[in-house]
């Protein structure tokens, strides 16, 4: 249940989903959300809650810092809304919209249209209460295409999109990451002298490099992993009404719902991109009680070019739960959405369910005594296994350096140098590779995989080597390994510069 600490939230109904004639009962939505939600104040207005300023005076009235709209239609005035909005001193990308004219003629049968639209709207309210706000460099301003009349005696109206921003201090494109631009499908990202470049004028926000961040350095403040986990969690509480079994639906905003009637169980969450959620994304829902998950592809094909990514995450998902003994539909691309999503939902505590990969997998596996020699090698793995050939290593730890994650770790000790693995940490970016001076002696490979054993072992040492040290001095000099690398190199033409540099330190050769 959402707890009374929230801020105060104003949901706004308008009046026009009275004559759907879906079976709607608008009065009861508005008393089950004001008897069930703390913190809510809930009304109608006409309209849509854009003319004669009532959006503002509503919001000025209830006090809300947060703002639900539960509307007729996905489409509606949004720049005329937005400019009320910020009339009210509320940031427009915080503003949560239901299209509850779809959802109660979708909803099968008819009389379960009011149960879907309080449940829908709870889910509005979390998602809404778990905006953390914007800041002015993840604001993008378009002109509308097209304005009522009455903005037509005006000037044009800006509509405000959540863009993403870059926090440069927790980028590892110094280290040579450029995750995010390999999957910007509109160049809007690119990497020059160690720094990440967004042109905000290219981008048509998608959310894709939120995701593919291995620091979540990019933020996007319309679609945060503490939103969408408020929001699918809510949609899933079995506490709020009588929908049962419920399953998720993940769609497109940039896609229209597909023409009904959906079974009533079957919960929609809107992305920007359903090609920017990982598959931990879709095997979270699984542990917050989804009976099933579901991924719409476009319309007419993905505009961000996303169809084979979304399919093989879909694929993986469903091999990974083969492999854990448990139905493979439970998630599935394109669902039967007239049917009752099938399975048995299961409602578990995980914390941060949308943040955490490797947690997730590692739940899923416990609830389903999967036992922890399984392992899956699979392109779309969310997580990636490195392994050390020891007898070609040298222990530079360049590889543990460029990794953007911290999965591998190096420590120079006095007994010598330790190169560590945490594989709940490593995404598969392959960052370390090419870094590796050895790497055309296969010193350093990586393997897209999900290994339960090494997930659940934490940390792991994958080599250790010991450290020649100055006979002048006693300072460490280099690892053993990696002078004979060095001595190898040099061959006998050189030879004879050895015992200098295996046994002096750089300061006792400059002083010597």
């Amino acid at each position: 249940m959402i707890d009374a600490a929230y801020p105060q939230t104003l949901v706004l109904l308008s009046a026009g989903l009275r004559t759907l004639g879906h079976g709607l009962d608008l009065e009861a939505v508005q008393r089950w959300l004001g008897m069930t939600i703390p913190a809510v104040h809930v009304q109608c207005l006409p309209d849509d809650g854009r003319g004669k300023g009532e959006l503002v005076q509503a919001v000025g009235a209830s006090g809300a810092t947060r703002l639900v709209l539960g509307l007729c239609s996905e489409i509606y005035a949004v720049a005329e809304v937005q400019a009320q909005v910020r009339q009210a001193r509320l940031d427009p990308l915080g503003i949560e919209v239901v299209n509850l004219g779809a959802a109660a003629a979708l909803a099968h049968p008819q009389p379960q249209a009011t149960e879907k639209a309080k449940i829908l709207l709870a889910a509005a309210v979390a998602r809404a209460r778990a905006f953390a706000g914007s800041t002015p460099a993840q604001v993008k301003l378009c002109l509308t295409a097209s304005v009522s009349r009455r903005s037509l005696l005006q000037l044009a109206l800006p509509v405000y999109r959540a863009a993403p921003a870059i926090d440069a201090s927790r980028c590892a494109a110094e280290l040579g990451c450029q995750a995010c631009v390999q999957v910007c499908p509109q160049g809007a990202l690119a990497r020059v002298d160690g720094r990440i470049y967004y042109d905000k004028e290219k981008c048509d926000p998608c959310g894709l490099c939120v995701t593919a961040c291995p620091r979540t350095a990019i933020q996007n403040p319309a679609i945060t992993p503490a939103q969408v986990e408020a929001e699918v969690s809510t949609l899933l509480d079995p506490a709020l009404g009588c929908i049962q079994p419920r399953g998720l639906v993940f769609r497109c905003q940039r896609s229209p719902l597909p023409q009904g009637p959906w079974h009533a169980g079957w919960m929609p969450v809107t992305l920007p991109c359903v090609g920017m959620a990982p598959p931990s994304w879709l095997l979270a829902p699984l542990l917050l009680g989804a009976s099933a998950v579901g991924v719409l592809p476009c319309r007419g094909g993905c505009a961000t070019g996303q169809e084979q990514v979304i399919a093989g995450r879909v694929a993986y998902c469903q091999e990974f739960l083969q492999m854990l003994g448990a139905p493979a539909e439970m998630v599935s691309l394109a669902p039967a959405l007239d049917q009752p999503p099938r399975g048995a939902g299961n409602r578990v505590a995980v914390e941060a369910p949308f943040d955490a990969p490797a947690t997730v997998l590692l739940q899923l596996a416990q609830q389903y005594d999967a036992p922890l020699d399984a392992v899956l090698d699979h392109p779309y793995t969310p997580l990636g296994v490195v392994t050390i050939q020891t007898d070609v290593c040298t222990g530079c730890g360049r590889c543990a350096l460029a990794c953007p994650t911290g999965a591998l770790g190096f420590a120079q000790r006095e007994d010598g140098v330790a190169l560590t693995f945490e594989a709940p940490l490593c995404t598969a970016c392959g960052q370390c590779l090419p870094t590796c001076p050895e790497a055309e002696h296969a010193a350093i490979s990586l393997a897209r995989r999900t290994d339960l054993r090494c997930l659940e072992q934490g940390r792991t040492s994958l080599y250790r080597a010991e450290l020649a040290r100055c006979i002048a001095c006693g300072a460490p000099i280099a690892p053993l390994a990696m002078l004979k690398r060095i001595e190898a190199l040099l061959g006998k033409t050189y030879a004879a510069t050895m015992p200098v540099l295996s046994r002096y330190c750089m300061d006792c050769r400059r002083g010597g």
